[in-house]
């Protein structure tokens, strides 16, 4: 896996880059962040692995860290301080595990519903969170 060492200078770089994600809200996932699911090959325009962007912080204008979608999600990063709880980031890996398949659908255009997406994940795991 390769481990970007410093986010900041990726991201002043690729400061358009999020615009190309679509934002979901706490209410929609239960997640207690929010989160960027790539809806387009951002990815591959710039050139990294398939990730999700999620807030580091629980503020909405909290700065976003990568996590990659993976069977094994990880953050990417050599060195990060992360400012949300352990719990709380292993709820995002369990969004990205139980969602993998619907996730990539929406990246490689095979999904035409996000809604549909967000309403199924509302059903199964409303409890959960």
């Amino acid at each position: 896996m390769i481990l970007i060492k410093d986010m900041k200078p990726y991201q002043a770089e690729n400061d358009m880059e999020l615009f190309e994600y679509h934002l979901l809200e706490r209410q929609q996932t239960h997640l207690p962040m929010r989160i960027y699911v790539d809806d387009g090959g951002a990815y591959l325009r710039h050139d990294h692995p398939l990730w999700l962007y999620m807030c580091n912080g629980y503020q909405t204008d909290s700065p976003v860290i990568p996590v990659n979608i993976r069977e094994a999600p990880c953050i990417p990063l050599e060195h990060y301080d992360l400012h949300v709880s352990e719990s709380h980031l292993e709820k995002v890996y369990i969004f990205i595990k139980d969602n993998y398949d619907q996730i990539t659908d929406i990246i490689s255009y095979a999904r035409t519903s996000l809604e549909a997406w967000l309403n199924d994940w509302n059903d199964r795991y409303s409890e959960f969170f």
